[in-house]
């Protein structure tokens, strides 16, 4: 049920060498909720990031203005962007870029449009968007998904 959510980021990042790092974080109004993991592929265990080790680009929230936020990620300042992850093997960043993306848009009560539709009452337009990552030096891949209610959207043209 996405009704509640006022905005979200779920990242994942592939790496040649093994390495898969990821980052969530979903805002309600009333709270929100931050996770993490890092995977180094070298043989040691799968590390769970508490939520202050997990450091991300701000995400819409319930304060979030009236149309504050692009409604084209790549037309944004998100199309580039950097999370940082404190782990027990230091600090270890991930900047990127976003190369495409395909957006929906679910109104209530249960309808899905394709593409962005600013204004509609109660909506939420989801952006999955494939991207080039590069953490330690190496080059990888990502899903990179954010969600804003429609009513924190502009159409910039």
């Amino acid at each position: 049920d996405y009704g509640p959510v006022c905005g979200h980021l779920w990242s994942h990042f592939l790496f040649p060498s093994g390495k898969v790092i990821h980052a969530q974080q979903v805002n309600f109004d009333n709270h929100s909720y931050r996770v993490g993991y890092i995977f180094r592929g070298d043989g040691s265990p799968l590390e769970q990031l508490e939520p202050e080790q997990v450091v991300i680009p701000p995400i819409s929230g319930k304060d979030t203005p009236p149309g504050s936020q692009n409604s084209d990620p790549l037309g944004s300042h998100h199309q580039r962007f950097g999370l940082l992850f404190h782990t027990s093997q230091g600090d270890e960043k991930v900047t990127g870029e976003l190369l495409h993306s395909s957006i929906i848009t679910y109104k209530p009560v249960m309808e899905e449009v394709i593409g962005t539709a600013v204004g509609a009452k109660g909506g939420l337009q989801m952006c999955d968007a494939g991207a080039r990552v590069w953490c330690d030096g190496e080059e990888g891949v990502s899903l990179y998904e954010t969600s804003h209610r429609t009513s924190s959207l502009m159409v910039v043209r």
